[in-house]
């Protein structure tokens, strides 16, 4: 089976992270390359326009930050298959080789690239919260919690049934692995392939992480998570900030879960002990 293959880069003051990166990402001959700049204010523009004329540039005249500008980048694709990179992110040339492959299960979501600093995530529920940690890494395919929005490639009939990207996680963090999460509870699939190789040493995100690492935890268990979401704040009171910041939200995410039901074909349980 071929598929059309199409790059979405989502972009922010990245003229200088695109002119070392964008050769690399034209090697892969993907059928379009896509960047989607979210109201840059250096040159970003103006150097796309005079040396990457071959590229579909999406341009946003505010800053909608990283769920947005990823997502408007995958309503102009027009491939099956979406490669999803970050500005700083350079593919190796056998990329496509390596991932396209196994889009022929039909199940299967999204590939998620070897970083090699990063692996596949592997998840758990412990102590009332969804955590995860890097599996090792070594030259075994393996399922994956979600598929990295830094460096992964994605099925796009099944993104778009998902309904992209949720923009409640603007500015963005955690929004990758809640569409993973969404996908795999649905009964699709998410691999980590360790050939299909991207250069991420040090990741000069798209967007500076404008949360700590503990501002957001997803969480499906209410009745175990709000007793340690209380010891939390309990031994760590500047807790209290992210979450009466997601209390605002609290209708909303109450109203996509209840809609959310009706398509859930697999429990936590086992969904889980595909980790273990």
């Amino acid at each position: 089976m071929d598929f059309k293959v199409s790059v979405v880069i989502p972009a922010f003051n990245g003229q200088r992270i695109l002119a070392k990166n964008l050769p690399q990402v034209m090697k892969l001959e993907a059928d379009e390359v896509i960047i989607v700049d979210d109201a840059s204010t250096d040159n970003t523009v103006s150097f796309l326009s005079r040396n990457y004329s071959q590229i579909k540039l999406v341009r946003h005249f505010h800053n909608t930050r990283f769920p947005q500008t990823v997502n408007d980048g995958f309503r102009q694709a027009t491939g099956d298959v979406v490669i999803l990179l970050n500005q700083d992110a350079s593919p190796h040339p056998d990329l496509l080789k390596n991932m396209l492959p196994h889009f022929k299960d039909k199940k299967l979501f999204s590939v998620t690239f070897n970083a090699q600093t990063q692996s596949w995530a592997k998840g758990s529920f412990k102590n009332g919260f969804l955590g995860f940690t890097n599996g090792e890494i070594d030259n075994k395919i393996h399922y994956s919690l979600w598929g990295s929005g830094g460096g992964a490639a994605f099925r796009k009939s099944i993104w778009k049934e998902l309904g992209g990207l949720d923009t409640l996680f603007t500015p963005g963090y955690f929004e990758d692995l809640d569409i993973g999460f969404r996908a795999q509870k649905r009964g699709y699939l998410i691999i980590w392939e360790p050939k299909a190789i991207i250069s991420h040493p040090h990741p000069e995100s798209t967007y500076k992480k404008a949360l700590p690492p503990n501002y957001l935890s997803l969480t499906f268990s209410l009745s175990q998570h709000l007793p340690a979401l209380l010891a939390r704040i309990f031994f760590h009171p500047g807790f209290i900030r992210p979450v009466l910041m997601a209390l605002e939200h609290l209708p909303n995410i109450v109203r996509f879960r209840l809609s959310e039901r009706s398509y859930l074909k697999v429990t936590d349980e086992n969904l889980f002990a595909k980790f273990n």
